[in-house]
């Protein structure tokens, strides 16, 4: 996989193109889209801001592909790099309406926590809560961070959405709710 995966940094367009095609067919080649996955689900996320318009295009039609969702969340997949952050935080917040637990969608909303911009990392981590399944470890770690973050609204969203993922019993001395009740006691 990492082989087809370093072409996609090749020069050539017609290179890219075909490791892309070569990606969704190993990712499908099981039958199921799950984390075995994520590196190549990942790949296509990044490469969705490719320089090559043809490569970001290619990449978010294969993620609407892989993700299984119908058209009104697919729709949104191509303005998921927009320079503009109202577009971001819109298309952002249209992923928390996907079906629980895509590791498509996860992806997509986990490069959003990213963002240079606070309010799309705030919905970006709202977002991720709702498609999230309850306990998920993996989105718990991907939310942690931003219980940090130096914006506040994105601090507040991060204590929400630990809010809604963690599982009540998640209480252990590196669990998420010593945490919370240490930011609380602040």
């Amino acid at each position: 996989i990492e082989a087809v995966i370093a072409r996609l940094k090749d020069t050539e367009g017609l290179v890219k193109k075909l490791a892309i095609d070569g990606l969704v067919i190993l990712a499908l080649a099981d039958g199921v889209i799950d984390a075995e996955d994520l590196p190549i689900i990942d790949t296509f996320v990044e490469s969705q801001s490719d320089a090559d318009p043809l490569v970001a295009a290619a990449c978010t039609k294969a993620l609407a592909f892989l993700s299984g969702e119908d058209k009104e969340i697919t729709s949104v997949f191509q303005w998921m790099c927009d320079g503009r952050p109202q577009i971001r935080k819109s298309s952002v917040y249209a992923l928390g309406k996907a079906k629980q637990n895509n590791p498509v969608i996860i992806s997509m909303l986990r490069r959003r926590t990213l963002d240079d911009f606070g309010e799309v990392r705030a919905c970006a981590v709202s977002s991720l809560a709702k498609v999230s399944r309850q306990g998920d470890a993996e989105v718990m770690a991907m939310i942690d961070p931003l219980l940090d973050d130096r914006d506040a609204a994105v601090r507040c969203a991060a204590v929400d959405a630990l809010a809604e993922v963690m599982l009540p019993y998640d209480q252990g001395a590196q669990g998420s709710l010593p945490r919370l009740l240490r930011l609380v006691e602040m």
